[in-house]
């Protein structure tokens, strides 16, 4: 392997005929090619760009098959040397500028969406974002957490392009405002609510979280958890929330709920049964019967004071896709 040379331009470092041009900016590398023939001068050499990936060292691989190069090895004299030295230089700057000249109007359509999701959706909507990115040249900066604090967080301004949350409420509330893009509004996917338990637990049923054994039961906080406020509604209608209210641990999200029993910090939890089917380390005791909450419906709209407008709506308008179905299905919901 040829050593690696400073040229006079401290920026770059040459090995042979490849030039390790300085980067710290740049979200791209592109691979600069020359083509030469037999007998073409250097002012007659063509380039060809062509998109690479990113390299793991911070710098843009600009690399010539110069004419040039060769003949000045082979040079004998000092100037004869001097001219082909100006020459490489000279070529590799040039070059340099235009490929990043290149890379930043090209990254300057790059667009980035702010999205605040429900906890209870963070895997699907990795798996969803990365298939929409496959046809799109976008990225994504997401919230995840829970749907009530993250609608208080857009009430107060946070720079977000589109809502999903896990529960009516927290949209309504933003709709009521006039927060939401009219018309953007639709109902996502569909979830049902679950009793966890730790594996191994002879945990049944909700009327056994009475027993002595049960000392804490999880539950996301009913104020700003949907998840939380379903399972509420849920112990109220099987006439046991009076009887539990003192071995109930609140979470901030459903997300934390699963880690209370995972741990075995709770002996019990009241969960989405999408966030029960991604922990092996739980199983679900019961399900809790669809009449004894509110209907789990997962809605999604566009924030009215986006600066991304067209690229929400149809990153929403994705969401709704055969490619989103089967992601969002693979991991328990259903469709609404």
């Amino acid at each position: 392997m040829l050593p690696l040379k400073t040229c006079p331009n401290r920026n770059i470092l040459r090995r042979g005929s490849t030039y390790l041009v300085s980067r710290t900016v740049f979200d791209r590398a592109f691979k600069v090619v020359t083509k030469s023939s037999a007998g073409q001068s250097p002012e007659k050499a063509t380039f060809r760009f062509s998109p690479g990936p990113v390299p793991s060292r911070p710098c843009l691989f600009l690399k010539g098959a110069f004419l040039w190069s060769e003949r000045f090895n082979a040079a004998k004299g000092a100037s004869e040397r001097m001219r082909f030295k100006f020459l490489n230089l000279y070529f590799a700057v040039a070059l340099q500028c235009f490929a990043l000249l290149f890379i930043a109007c090209h990254s300057a359509h790059r667009s980035t969406l702010t999205l605040s999701v429900a906890a209870s959706l963070q895997d699907s909507m990795m798996e969803i974002e990365a298939a929409y990115q496959r046809d799109h040249s976008i990225e994504f900066r997401n919230n995840f957490g829970a749907s009530g604090t993250l609608a208080r967080e857009i009430e107060q301004g946070a720079p977000v392009d589109a809502f999903i949350s896990a529960g009516a409420k927290p949209m309504d509330q933003l709709e009521s405002e006039g927060l939401l893009l009219t018309g953007s509004r639709m109902n996502l996917v569909r979830n049902s609510l679950v009793l966890i338990a730790p594996l191994g637990s002879s945990l049944k049923e909700f009327g056994s979280l009475t027993e002595r054994q049960v000392r804490l039961i999880a539950l996301g906080d009913p104020v700003s958890v949907p998840a939380g406020r379903y399972g509420r509604q849920t112990l109220e209608a099987l006439h046991l929330y009076d009887k539990l209210k003192s071995k109930l641990v609140l979470g901030k999200d459903v997300r934390q709920v699963l880690t209370y029993v995972e741990t075995g910090n709770a002996d019990a939890g009241i969960v989405y049964a999408t966030d029960a089917q991604i922990s092996h380390r739980v199983q679900v005791a019961a399900v809790a019967p669809e009449n004894s909450h509110e209907p789990i419906v997962y809605p999604a709209a566009e924030i009215k004071r986006s600066q991304s407008e067209a690229v929400a709506g149809d990153f929403i308008t994705f969401l709704r896709s055969p490619t989103a179905r089967a992601i969002f299905e693979r991991h328990g919901f259903k469709m609404a």
